[in-house]
């Protein structure tokens, strides 16, 4: 449930109060709910199994600074109720208090969003788009709420394009200074499960809940190659090679009781996809291409059977040409 008053259209300013009794993954950031969620976000929650309850009372403030930076933050006062076995420091975990401040902000240079209906619609993403995170653990009304700062950022950034194709990058880390449970620490990267189906900025052969970690710094790189067949209106294959790499580690992980890995020797994967093998207009305004690929997981956490190391996915892209 919330409650949202725009005291000033012009910037997008908002101030908006939510209560919510929900279910949410452990490590994942809830921030975007009242964003606009890409496919691929939007995809992501259909792969959850790893839940807590979770009970906030929240109170943001969002605006537009400038043409193309946005500003939030918020004051969340958090109960969190894992639905799993799990202990910390050798004692069962069955709620805790995680009150948090938070600061966002998002720049995306040359951003283009218009309305269609009721509905925001992306017409450009930006580029270069550049998210920061700031999360500070507070204890105000001595619930022992943890204490701890929290950063993550992400850099996007569309590194050529030209006569050979388009390739794009996406640099992202997170830091958090002190020993927390599970709930807050990362996780959630990987997207390998019963629904194969394309996830980006995820690690296609990593199952979700596969690592944990407290610093970490993922690559996502790809290269489209474009259409090197003939083509004609439902058939208009484009090429895409893959390069994902990770590294992450956790202090003190013998505290937590619970299935997990760290990956402090560098994660590995490749994939190569060919998407618009079928494609359609929907709306009269996008182009949705059904396509579909393989990616493949080596190095150390590599496993000694082939199969394992691979990952067939489907992929569903959205253009407006």
């Amino acid at each position: 449930r919330s409650v949202a008053l725009t005291p000033g259209k012009k910037r997008e300013a908002e101030l908006r109060f939510s209560f919510q009794n929900n279910l949410r993954e452990p490590g994942m950031d809830q921030q975007g709910k009242y964003e606009i969620q890409s496919l691929s976000e939007y995809f992501r929650n259909y792969i959850a199994w790893r839940m807590d309850n979770f009970i906030e009372e929240r109170a943001e403030l969002s605006f537009r600074l400038s043409r193309y930076l946005k500003i939030s933050s918020a004051l969340s006062l958090r109960e969190i109720k894992p639905t799993y076995e799990y202990e910390y420091k050798g004692i069962k975990v069955n709620d805790f208090y995680a009150d948090e401040l938070k600061i966002s902000a998002r720049f995306a240079y040359g951003e283009e969003i218009h309305m269609f209906g009721n509905q925001k619609i992306v017409y450009y993403e930006g580029n270069p788009v550049f998210k920061i995170d700031y999360m500070r653990g507070i204890d105000l009304f001595n619930r022992e709420s943890y204490n701890y700062n929290r950063l993550e950022a992400a850099l996007d950034v569309r590194a050529y394009k030209g006569r050979i194709g388009q390739a794009n990058i996406r640099i992202a880390g997170g830091y958090i200074d002190r020993p927390l449970p599970y709930s807050l620490l990362f996780t959630g990267e990987g997207s390998k499960s019963y629904f194969p189906l394309l996830i980006t900025n995820t690690f296609q052969t990593m199952k979700p809940y596969e690592f944990l970690s407290d610093r970490y710094v993922n690559i996502f790189f790809t290269h489209n190659f474009g259409s090197l067949l003939l083509e004609t209106r439902w058939f208009k294959p484009r090429f895409v090679v893959a390069q994902n790499t990770g590294w992450g580690t956790l202090r003190n992980a013998t505290d937590h009781d619970i299935d997990f890995k760290t990956k402090e020797k560098i994660y590995l994967e490749s994939g190569l996809l060919i998407n618009n093998i079928i494609r359609f207009k929907i709306f009269n305004l996008y182009y949705v291409g059904f396509g579909g690929g393989a990616f493949y997981r080596y190095g150390y956490y590599g496993y000694d059977k082939v199969l394992d190391n691979l990952a067939l996915k489907a992929s569903i892209t959205v253009a407006l040409e």
